[in-house]
């Protein structure tokens, strides 16, 4: 009887922990900023659903937690998914609590459409997703539709939904721009703003957000 009590305590137990690592939350920052032609002597802090047109620039800025693991996955105009960032191939400082990292431009070419960006934290590694994108990547035409539909089922699933009711996906513009992961107050100078983290994203375990820019 004592160890059939003793049982069932250990389980109640294990089940309060897993609980608790469950619950436990995760955030990160980012910001989308653009320059060209068409934006003129400037630079512009982005917001979903931006209008852009080919030839403008882009530059992602991504804030995240160490410890964490970080993906960037793009979904370009022409309908290809890319894994754009991972931080699983990067060493980091140990001294790091938070890391900050600011992506290289890239130009928007003339294939108008929708490029969607995927932002995902996560407590453990992803394994099934950087192992589809992997096949992905390396698949002949008819096997890449095949991994191109299994991406978008995990990516759905991954992403917040429209009530919130797994809790990966709360994003919230901040007040001031974090720069290099330092808050600003003031009008940064246009050097600064080119690292600017202007959103928040918190989830539980996993945090998700979804970014569109309108490529005209």
């Amino acid at each position: 009887m004592k160890l059939f009590q003793g049982i069932i305590i250990i389980l109640h137990l294990g089940l309060i922990l897993l609980s608790a690592q469950s619950d436990e939350s995760i955030s990160f920052r980012y910001g989308f900023i653009a320059q060209g032609e068409t934006i003129g002597d400037t630079l512009l802090t982005l917001d979903d659903r931006a209008e852009l047109s080919a030839g403008d620039e882009v530059k992602l800025n991504i804030g995240f937690e160490k410890g964490t693991t970080c993906y960037i996955i793009l979904l370009s105009s022409q309908n290809v998914y890319s894994l754009f960032y991972t931080s699983a191939s990067h060493d980091f400082s140990e001294s790091e609590d938070n890391i900050f990292t600011t992506l290289p431009w890239f130009r928007l070419d003339k294939s108008a459409g929708e490029e969607t960006f995927y932002l995902i934290s996560s407590r453990t590694p992803i394994t099934e997703m950087e192992d589809l994108l992997d096949k992905y990547i390396k698949a002949k035409k008819q096997s890449r539709k095949r991994f191109h539909k299994r991406i978008e089922y995990v990516l759905k699933d991954l992403m917040p939904k429209e009530d919130s009711s797994n809790g990966v996906g709360l994003v919230t513009r901040l007040d001031e721009p974090i720069i290099g992961g330092v808050t600003f107050r003031g009008k940064p100078d246009l050097i600064m703003l080119e690292q600017a983290l202007t959103h928040q994203c918190e989830g539980d375990n996993i945090a998700a957000a979804t970014f569109r820019i309108v490529h005209k």
